[in-house]
């Protein structure tokens, strides 16, 4: 059996990406991998709807700022829910597509597999992509 290394899981903080993360997580696990927990910010009125928060306008009106802060925050909430092993576990906050991202960063740390959770606009519910 094939044993992967470093796992990056991509996610938007929905519901589908919880288990998507949970099912990669119990696969990093089994293999010992390393783990890289992924969040990009695309659009700030789309980050805000996926998030269903209500916001007020950052007081330096810097928008990224504000949701590259909450989502590296989010990812740590993550990172301590699934309880990895810290030594193995690494979050990531970029910014720009999502789709040019979630490539570049796994090529960047040469991850082996890549797990998404789509966010319900398709039948897609869970993306494992063995690089």
């Amino acid at each position: 059996m094939e044993t992967y290394k470093h796992i990056q899981i991509a996610t938007d903080f929905t519901e589908f990406s919880k288990k998507a993360a949970d099912r990669a997580v119990n696969l990093a696990r089994l293999c010992n991998a390393e783990l890289t927990l992924l969040q990009v910010v695309e659009q700030f009125q789309k980050y805000l709807s996926y998030l269903s928060i209500e916001w007020t306008r950052p007081e330096n009106g810097d928008h990224w700022m504000f949701a590259t802060g909450h989502s590296q925050e989010r990812l740590e909430q993550l990172s301590k829910r699934i309880g990895y092993s810290k030594t193995k576990l690494l979050t990531r906050v970029t910014q720009e597509s999502a789709k040019h991202e979630i490539v570049r960063v796994a090529r960047e740390i040469k991850a082996d597999l890549v797990v998404t959770g789509a966010h319900g606009h398709s039948g897609l519910r869970l993306s494992l992509i063995h690089i």
